[in-house]
């Protein structure tokens, strides 16, 4: 330790190696109240302390040199300074708050972090702020070795784009990528034969304007770059509802100002039907989003398609039953074709069912058999519900491939013939067993309901002196007409309704079966039959065709005994 700096090492080199506490100084734990500045000049100690020790009450260092009080830059301070024997002890006692504590140190032992009430020095003690001098001939360890960064990867190797032939005139041209034939086998070709081509007859100015590689103009390359570098937009709809109505939109291939004149002109040639449903299920724009929309004073440009998308609509009177009137409309025709053509094929089953000549006479045939088989059992009956009839493919025999209905079939072509092809007369039953008469109500109902909120909105503009609206003038002559024609579908579905439950106690089945139900009965009982009816026959065949084996084996066998 240099005898410039030995009052200012003497203290550093003991806080040096506890770990800690030479931050504590900085942050004002310890304090020292006066200079030991002329500890530089009148001091004698050329070493450093031979001993540093920690009691309960002070912190001492001890030198092998001596020097007197006197000369002690110590004097008028708490800090005492001893020579006894040509040995100097520097004594700085501990405040009243570290002596209750119990950490005391051995010479030169590390240490962990001391508290922040641990060697706080009493405000007489000598002051951090005058020390100035570095400190010298303290070894600091090295650092650690810092892990090794491993080289960054090697640039991915780029496809060289195929090289632009350059024309006589210096312009790039466009290549024509034929499959070229290896020189080494043209001579087995014509082409080796060519003479060398000639261009007289090429127009070579021609082809360079028409294929020549031109380069972009600056304003394309700006366009580009400008296409090229995303724009963080902002967002000010809930961002799960935005991504979700910017997916919707994406859809248009309108701008925003096209789509609002198209809703305000029910411009059915550029609004589709699904366009129309998206934008229903993006409506209707709630009264916290109308808020912060208008709150919103900045640069539109910098919102996010959701957002510039309802900026342009947000003033539109009645947006979104605007929108969900012109669907109405643009659906209107179609849902009530489909009603009509649902309606006529339920309508010509109940016909073809309560007409049929034949099918009563199939079922009395059941009647029959049934009968046999259920006398004197509490099944025995009169009559039975049409879903018996697929029972009989159900009720097997001794031979557990054949069944009731195998044998009804097989009795009906022998006895009775001509009711053989009863599933003939039955002609829109298979289709009508796809259908539901009651869901088709339903529709029905929904347009009802859907033309009487249009009714209600033409008041509404009619109220608030909006009669000059083209939604008025458009939409008026559409309700009116419409209004006539589901009167008609209407009347239409009552008097099916009507036959159908008509069939239905006719045939001994509660009113309340479904339509659906009662043709699939009446289809698949048809199916069953022929299938049953094929069976026996392909049996039939088979049979016929072991008893010719089985004869020609008897034939065989005779001769044999004759000869």
């Amino acid at each position: 330790v240099s005898t410039q700096s030995t009052g200012e090492n003497v203290m550093r080199t003991y806080l040096k190696g506890k770990e800690g506490v030479g931050q504590k100084l900085k942050e004002g734990k310890l304090k020292m109240v006066n200079s030991v500045k002329k500890m530089r000049s009148k001091t004698n100690l050329l070493a450093g302390p031979t001993r540093v020790t920690q009691s309960s009450t002070d912190v001492t260092f001890t030198f092998d040199n001596s020097f007197d009080n006197a000369d002690s830059p110590l004097v008028n301070t708490s800090a005492s300074l001893d020579s006894p024997q040509g040995k100097s002890t520097l004594r700085y006692p501990l405040s009243p708050e570290v002596s209750k504590k119990d950490d005391c140190l051995s010479p030169f032992e590390p240490r962990k972090l001391i508290n922040d009430d641990l060697l706080s020095l009493t405000p007489s003690s000598p002051r951090l702020d005058d020390f100035t001098s570095p400190i010298e001939n303290i070894p600091i360890p090295p650092p650690p070795p810092k892990a090794a960064v491993p080289p960054p990867p090697p640039p991915p190797m780029k496809k060289k784009a195929p090289a632009q032939v350059a024309s006589p005139s210096g312009k790039k041209m466009v290549n024509l990528h034929w499959s070229v034939i290896p020189k080494n086998k043209l001579k087995q070709t014509f082409w080796g034969s060519l003479s060398p081509v000639k261009f007289t007859s090429v127009n070579e100015a021609e082809l360079e304007q028409l294929f020549s590689l031109s380069p972009k103009k600056a304003t394309e390359v700006n366009n580009i770059a400008k296409a090229g570098t995303s724009r963080t937009s902002v967002n000010l709809l809930d961002l799960r509802r935005a991504n979700n109505i910017g997916i919707l939109l994406s859809q248009f291939k309108l701008s925003f100002t096209d789509i609002k004149d198209a809703i305000l002109r029910l411009d059915q040639d550029h609004l589709s039907v699904e366009q129309l449903i998206a934008l229903s299920s993006i409506f209707p724009i709630t009264d916290d989003e109308k808020k912060i929309l208008r709150e919103f004073k900045g640069d539109v440009s910098v919102l996010g398609p959701a957002e510039r998308f309802f900026m342009e609509v947000l003033d539109v009177s009645f947006l979104e039953k605007r929108v969900d009137s012109l669907l109405f409309k643009c659906q209107f025709y179609s849902n009530v074709s489909d009603v009509k053509v649902i309606i006529e094929v339920i309508q010509q089953a109940c016909s073809e069912v309560r007409n049929s000549a034949k099918f009563p006479q199939v079922l009395k045939f059941i009647l029959a058999l049934g009968t046999v088989l259920n006398r004197g059992t509490y099944l025995s009956s009169q009559g039975f519900k049409l879903d018996s009839l697929l029972k009989l493919g159900e009720t097997k025999a001794k031979n557990k491939q054949y069944t009731l209905l195998h044998y009804m079939a097989h009795t009906m072509n022998t006895e009775r013939p001509e009711l053989m092809n009863f599933y003939e007369d039955f002609q829109s039953s298979h289709r009508a067993s796809q259908l539901s008469i009651e869901n088709t109500n339903d529709i029905i109902e929904d347009l009802k309901d859907r033309l009487e909120n249009l009714r209600g909105l033409l008041d509404s503009f009619r109220n608030e002196n909006q009669q000059d609206d083209i939604f008025v003038e458009k939409m008026t002559p559409f309700y009116d007409e419409s209004v006539l024609l589901l009167q008609s579908v209407s009347q239409s579905m009552a008097t099916t309704l009507e036959s159908f439950s008509s069939l239905a106690v006719y045939y001994g089945e509660d009113p309340e079966l479904s339509t659906k139900e009662f043709f699939t009965i009446i289809s698949k009982f048809g199916s069953s039959f022929q299938k049953a009816h094929q069976e026996n026959v392909a049996r039939k065949a088979k049979s016929q065709k072991q008893a010719k084996s089985d004869e020609g084996k008897q034939l065989g066998s005779k001769t044999q005994l004759e000869n």
